[in-house]
Order: C-alpha cells, then sequence, then structure tokens
C-alpha cells in the first residue's frame, strides 16, 4: 500500500474541469450524494438508472 498524501487544492483544481454523471436508483442516497458532488465538480449529471444515465449521454 502506498502512503500518499492528497492536495486537496491540486485534485479540487483537476476536478473542476471534469464533469460526472451519477447514477442511482435510492433517491435519498441520490439527493445526498449530488449534493456533495456539487461542491467538486462543476457539472454533475445525474439518473435514476442506467437506462437514464447512457440517454444523458
Amino acid at each position: 500500500m502506498v502512503d500518499e498524501k492528497i492536495d486537496l487544492k491540486e485534485l479540487k483544481k483537476t476536478l473542476s474541469s471534469l464533469s460526472l454523471l451519477y447514477v442511482e436508483d435510492n433517491l435519498s442516497l441520490k439527493e445526498k450524494a449530488v449534493t456533495f458532488f456539487e461542491k467538486l465538480f462543476p457539472i454533475v449529471y445525474n439518473a435514476s438508472n442506467g437506462l437514464e444515465g447512457l440517454a444523458l449521454f
């Protein structure tokens, strides 16, 4: 196992140029996760199932 420190500023800078597709069928969990992910990614697509997720892309 490699013990590396994560530079949070560098991580946030890297994630700021990416988008995320999050697929979750549990509505409560999806809402909480999307709220969290929106703090890290500029664009968060979310779907309730795989077919919805595929339709977004």
